[in-house]
């Protein structure tokens, strides 16, 4: 059904539609993807980031997670209590990487 909505073009259907789907499959990676299709499409740029955001955190590609939060960031369309959790977010993946990089490092 998104993917059809997409197909025509109908983006703030296909961003709720997007948006309810995930309310139940939060890991399915693919619904992100539509989501922020369709959120970029609206010309809303940081909730398109935080999409992308989602999908390299769960594949585990923190320097890419981290560059899409700090670009949503930098949209300046988020309200201060969204931009709050993204601050949380960005020092949240900032230790996971480091901890990563450190576990490398010592072989563990």
């Amino acid at each position: 059904r998104i993917r059809a909505l997409s197909a025509l073009g109908d983006w703030p259907a296909a961003a709720v539609a997007s948006g309810q789907a995930l309310e139940s499959a939060r890991s399915d990676t693919e619904l992100w993807g539509l989501l922020a299709r369709a959120e970029a499409a609206l010309g809303n740029h940081a909730k398109a980031h935080l999409a992308m955001a989602e999908i390299h955190t769960m594949n585990g590609v923190w320097i890419a997670a981290n560059e899409q939060l700090q670009a949503a960031q930098r949209t300046r369309q988020l309200a201060f209590y969204a931009s709050s959790k993204v601050d949380a977010r960005l020092r949240e993946l900032r230790a996971i990487f480091l901890q990563e990089r450190e576990d490398r490092r010592s072989g563990r």
